[in-house]
């Protein structure tokens, strides 16, 4: 693996433990200093929060130039598995509540802890394994060649009866 890419996955790492940090600085202490909820600074705060992830998911990729590595941070911010990091990292619990916050929830009716493990692990796996195996089948000839396929016998019996012309006077 090239220098850049591993620098380029340690710094994605580093901002999601950054951004997650921040989530807990305003769910815990500034709750405590008596910030009140309001739909009024929640949409600025997460349209912000989403245009800096973007913004350090591009710059990584300008730095790396890796398209693997910009689709599995995207897949990463996408399925918000960050939230999976803030609560099993800084928060120390997962909540056994509805996670209300996420586009999913609405989307859905309803989305909990074990909706948001599934969807992260399931996708940000099937993301890492295309990313891997897609390249190893195009190199394969085995996979992809059409002389290994054996043709399918014809499944309509009908089409290769021979009609005897006696039968049609």
């Amino acid at each position: 693996m090239k220098r850049r890419n591993i620098l380029a996955v340690l710094l994605f790492f580093f901002g999601v433990l950054l951004f997650t940090r921040i989530d807990f600085l305003i769910n815990n202490s500034l709750y405590g200093y008596g910030l009140s909820f309001s739909e009024n600074w929640y949409v600025e705060y997460t349209g912000l929060y989403a245009l800096c992830y973007q913004l350090l998911i591009f710059s990584l990729f300008v730095y790396s130039r890796n398209l693997k590595l910009l689709a599995l941070m995207e897949v990463f911010a996408l399925t918000s598995t960050q939230d999976l990091v803030y609560f099993g990292l800084w928060q120390g619990s997962f909540p056994t509540t509805e996670w209300s916050w996420m586009p999913f929830y609405r989307i859905f009716g309803s989305w909990t802890t074990v909706h948001q493990i599934l969807l992260s692990f399931s996708l940000n796996l099937s993301a890492s394994l295309a990313i891997v195996l897609l390249p190893l089948m195009k190199q394969s000839p085995k996979l992809l060649s059409s002389q290994h396929r054996t043709p399918m016998q014809e499944t309509a019996p009908a089409i290769n009866y021979q009609f005897d012309q006696s039968e049609n006077n």
